[in-house]
């Protein structure tokens, strides 16, 4: 029997809160109706070569083209907010009609789409984002020897739109690298992987959850959830370096 020596070690989240301000016009993103996977570069190197190859994401929603699962992102709202009123992104979709599998978030001020969501009174658009994408990947393999890492980034963002002022009233964002390696000395010796931290698509929508609170306090909110067409936080970012 071989013994193969493994460990884990606990993957450390990082956080990013988006500056609110009040006179800060309201960003023009993207609401899609499924998942829209993300397209980004991978660096693979071995011990003869490095080159850079084109990946795309993974949503933790669901897979491409296929209605999105939200279930984290309502359930952590109503541990912030029990009593809020969800409206799921694909009641929003047979709703609003859309031809397109994308809208721009301008497109919910101006009809038929305003016209809809005044008449649902709806107070808030809750956009999130959950997806995993290959980062980094690494061998050197000989003979009786050799040692392999991968690593992942895995990102959970959301952002509230105040459908009543038209404005960003939270925003914020977790993110953590998923790392495996694996090394041999003609038999395996071992294999160290980092373990996913708590729930961060749950901690951003209850973190959004309590910002509502905070921002509409003693009323009750109905809430429009829908899928963002990328990193809403990434995006909010990319705007003002363009600016």
């Amino acid at each position: 029997m071989i013994l193969i020596n493994g460990c884990s070690s606990k993957a450390i989240p990082t956080a990013r809160n988006l500056e609110i301000r009040d006179d800060a016009p309201l960003p023009n993103l993207s609401l899609a109706r499924c998942v829209v996977p993300e397209v980004g570069w991978e660096n693979r190197t071995t011990k003869t070569s490095s080159k850079n190859v084109k990946v795309v994401s993974k949503s933790r929603f669901g897979d491409p083209d296929e209605e999105a699962d939200l279930s984290c992102i309502y359930a952590g709202l109503k541990e912030a907010l029990p009593n809020i009123d969800i409206l799921p992104t694909t009641t929003f979709w047979e709703q609003v009609g859309s031809p397109h599998n994308e809208i721009e978030l301008s497109e919910l001020f101006v009809a038929p789409q305003s016209e809809w969501l005044r008449a649902f009174q709806a107070d808030i658009v809750v956009m999130a984002y959950h997806a995993k994408i290959d980062l980094k990947r690494y061998s050197n393999e000989a003979l009786i020897d050799g040692y392999y890492e991968d690593t992942d980034k895995v990102t959970a963002s959301i952002i509230v739109i105040d459908l009543h002022r038209k404005a960003i009233i939270h925003g914020s964002r977790i993110t953590f690298m998923d790392n495996s390696n694996f090394f041999y000395l003609i038999i395996p010796l071992g294999y160290i992987y980092t373990t996913d931290p708590p729930d961060i698509c749950k901690t951003v929508a209850r973190q959004a959850g309590m910002a509502i609170v905070e921002t509409m306090p003693d009323r009750p909110i109905r809430a429009l959830v829908v899928v963002a067409a990328e990193d809403p936080i990434e995006a909010v970012d990319a705007i003002k370096v363009d600016n």
